[in-house]
């Protein structure tokens, strides 16, 4: 039983080790430094994760996922910023779903989208770019997506939860 017991312990140690791991990106990592903005991993080892000041005392989560997807032999990422969870598919407008069609229709880069399969749903921003940018174009970005966000979220809920 005693060797079970370490048999497990290291194979937990080694799944632990291995997802954080592939969280971690030393050249963009590197980059992060030399824009010379704070980050953190999500529990999973899976997300950057951005704290930013906002303005009027309101602070804004903003997430990028470490991992990258090929898409027609380009390495893309995702950034993204939650304005709002909800339960239930049905608890936000159409006119308020029109409104944020219609700010998707005037951005360059990024939109509204709903995440989720089964509650809580999250009406995120996100915005999906090349794995590697430079650093002011990265760093417009992850601003833009904490802005984004925190107007959305402050006109829906009037709260600052994320």
């Amino acid at each position: 039983m005693k060797n079970l017991n370490v048999i497990v312990l290291i194979f937990w140690v080694h799944l632990s080790f291995s997802a954080r791991l592939n969280a971690q990106d030393p050249k963009l990592e590197s980059q992060f430094k030399q824009i010379g903005i704070d980050y953190s991993y999500d529990q999973n080892g899976n997300r950057y994760k951005f704290i930013f000041d906002v303005g009027d005392g309101r602070t804004q989560l903003v997430l990028m996922n470490a991992n990258t997807y090929d898409v027609a032999g380009t390495k893309i990422r995702e950034i993204y910023s939650v304005a709002a969870n909800t339960q239930n598919r049905t608890d936000y407008s159409q006119r308020t779903l029109f409104n944020l069609l219609e700010k998707n229709f005037n951005y360059k880069i990024g939109g509204w989208q709903m995440h989720g399969g089964e509650p809580p749903y999250q009406l995120q921003f996100a915005i999906r770019i090349p794995a590697y940018v430079d650093d002011d174009y990265l760093l417009e970005l992850l601003i833009q997506a904490a802005r984004e966000a925190d107007q959305i979220e402050k006109e829906l809920t009037g709260e600052d939860e994320f």
